[in-house]
């Protein structure tokens, strides 16, 4: 029986991963033939993911508050009330792993985690009646709500007994989505995808963040995975992932 585990005692400070780009690398081919050798090089094209401090963009965009997209009627409303610029930023996944909109994603459609009415299209297309090209504001990994409904998107213990909590069971301890399951880089590219076909323009990607771990936090989950120099590594390889899941929407991180 898997049990869920959270130890107290000193604190690690809580740390976000380093900012970076994602790329694709060249691949190189050999092809053999009865008299010669040929070899052929084939690079791949490079994509990266543009920092959020070089995406100029979100500077002059309006940010709007999660609540815009409750209705039709509160996100026209709120669109009526920008001037001075045509792009707005819309909170599309936020912080604890809550959906504000309704996520057609197979992973989470018609579950409790999509808190919206509103599809990804029918906030672009309602934007684009108003003149406005969208940007989605994305919480990538702090997510407590993802790893409810898959245990295996979970921080686990060591052991394999269970997964790791923020906080005892008795005083709401919450699981965390970690960046080295292929279940969340599964479901993040998933909505990457949705938002990019659903048409807008970028995605602002936040929160590539791992929780604050306890010293005792050794004795139960894996080291070097979660306390390790090298940690960053897992959510960058995340990062890339999301960059080439996009066809023509920008990605943009902020992984400060």
């Amino acid at each position: 029986v898997s049990t869920d585990i959270q130890m107290a005692g000193t604190a690690f400070p809580h740390e976000s991963t380093t900012q970076t780009t994602a790329t694709v690398s060249g691949s190189e081919t050999t092809a053999m033939a009865a008299t010669e050798t040929q070899t052929t090089t084939t690079e791949a094209v490079k994509k990266e993911g543009v920092p959020l401090a070089n995406f100029s963009d979100a500077k002059s965009a309006q940010w709007l508050d999660r609540s815009v997209l409750e209705s039709a009627d509160t996100f026209t409303a709120a669109l009526e009330q920008v001037s001075g610029t045509k792009a707005v930023v819309v909170p599309m996944k936020l912080q604890g792993g809550w959906l504000n909109y309704a996520s057609t994603v197979s992973y989470v459609a018609g579950t409790y985690i999509c808190d919206g009415t509103m599809t990804a299209s029918e906030i672009v297309n309602l934007a684009a009646e108003k003149g406005f090209s969208v940007y989605a504001l994305i919480s990538v990994t702090n997510d407590n709500q993802f790893p409810e409904l898959y245990k295996d998107a979970s921080i686990p213990l060591i052991d394999g007994s269970g997964r790791w909590l923020d906080n005892s069971v008795e005083k709401g301890g919450k699981p965390w989505m970690t960046p080295y399951s292929e279940t969340t880089v599964s479901y993040m590219t998933a909505i990457i995808q949705e938002l990019d076909n659903a048409g807008f323009s970028a995605a602002i990607c936040q929160d590539f963040v791992y929780p604050s771990f306890w010293e005792s936090d050794r004795d139960f989950i894996d080291v070097d995975a979660y306390f390790g120099a090298d940690r960053y590594k897992a959510m960058q390889d995340l990062a890339d992932a999301m960059v080439n899941a996009s066809k023509n929407m920008t990605v943009v991180l902020d992984m400060n």
